[in-house]
């Protein structure tokens, strides 16, 4: 009988306190996954920027649009480092480059290497998987290069290599809050 009564006493102000795991909402499973249904798609304009306000307001996060002082849009809780990136946070890149080396193997066997680069002068995104120790980051964003070099106002998906990317520039990761 005790030990009944101490259980009612011990969970009682964990319930009194309001931390019910059903009112947490996952404002990053819902920016994601706002992302994933629209790959292939145009949304809104066609700007980076506002596929991340559309997923941001579709999953009931706050929209922060605010540009600092520097003109880098500030979308929620700005993150430490990308080693804290998971899916649904956003990515604001500011003059940032990546340049890496790919081997790509023909028809015959042999093997061809080439040079990748993805430059990003002013860029939202929205990641939706990281690599294994955060090597890669996968995101979905709009407005980005096509293959002929011109903007593609879709929705499509880019991996990234973390390790690629070059000196100068910025690369900043946000999380969703609530409104």
């Amino acid at each position: 009988m005790k030990v009944a009564r101490f259980l009612i006493v011990f969970m009682f102000p964990l319930l009194a306190a309001g931390d019910d795991p059903a009112e947490t909402v996952d404002y990053n499973a819902k920016v994601a996954a706002f992302a994933r249904s629209r790959i292939g798609e145009k949304v809104g304009d066609g700007d980076c920027s506002t596929l991340v306000q559309e997923a941001l307001r579709d999953a009931g996060a706050k929209v922060l649009l605010s540009p600092a002082a520097d003109g880098e849009y500030l979308w929620g809780e700005p993150l430490k480092s990308l080693k804290d990136v998971k899916p649904g946070d956003v990515l604001q890149f500011e003059k940032v480059k990546f340049q890496g080396r790919r081997r790509k193997l023909n028809e015959d066997g042999s093997a061809i290497l080439f040079v990748t680069t993805t430059s990003l002068p002013h860029h939202s995104a929205i990641v939706t998987a990281v690599g294994p120790k955060g090597k890669t980051i996968t995101m979905l964003h709009q407005n980005g290069g096509g293959p002929d070099g011109r903007p593609l106002k879709i929705v499509q998906e880019t991996t990234l290599v973390v390790s690629e990317m070059q000196k100068g520039g910025s690369l900043k990761a946000y999380r969703p809050i609530a409104p």
